[in-house]
């Protein structure tokens, strides 16, 4: 009895593994939308929106719209301040800090375009940064964003130390 329930349980792994490779009648192949890269996307978002800026050589997207007082720019080792509204391409908006309130946090603890971009701004500076991916959470989920997503932030660097 033992034998022929074992049989009986192989020979259904092995009808199993062998359906996975076949395709039912009913199911229809779905297109995959492709997407064009990055540079594009941003691309045609900044002309879209007719936003003034430049390409840094990482593939970082910055619009300066102020940039700020003083004669020094933050390092990675600095501590700064700012006030940010962060969200996609597609306008939905996925974290902001509260008006008059700026988060502080070091520089060197934040994704890579926020540690770039910020580097560009003095005290009071604002920009509009556009951040491929790679520069963002990569192919990993953040909370609401999707994986590979690209962001935008509209930044204000209110102080740091």
């Amino acid at each position: 009895m033992k034998i022929q329930i074992f049989a009986m349980l192989f020979g259904l792994t092995l009808f199993s593994c062998g359906q996975s490779a076949e395709k039912n009648e009913d199911e229809t192949e779905q297109p995959v939308e492709r997407q064009a890269p990055p540079k594009e996307q941003i691309e045609a978002y900044v002309k879209k929106n007719n936003i003034k800026g430049e390409f840094t050589p990482s593939g970082l997207f910055i619009a300066i719209e102020d940039p700020g007082t003083g004669k020094d720019f933050p390092k990675p080792s600095n501590t700064v301040k700012a006030e940010y509204n962060g969200y996609l391409l597609n306008g939905q908006v996925f974290d902001a800090s509260k008006p008059g309130q700026p988060i502080e946090f070091p520089l060197s603890g934040v994704i890579p375009g926020w540690t770039e971009g910020l580097q560009k701004l003095k005290k009071g500076g604002k920009a509009k940064l556009i951040i491929p991916a790679e520069l963002g959470y990569g192919s990993r989920e953040a909370g609401s964003i999707p994986p590979n997503s690209i962001l935008v932030f509209d930044v204000k660097l209110v102080d740091w130390k």
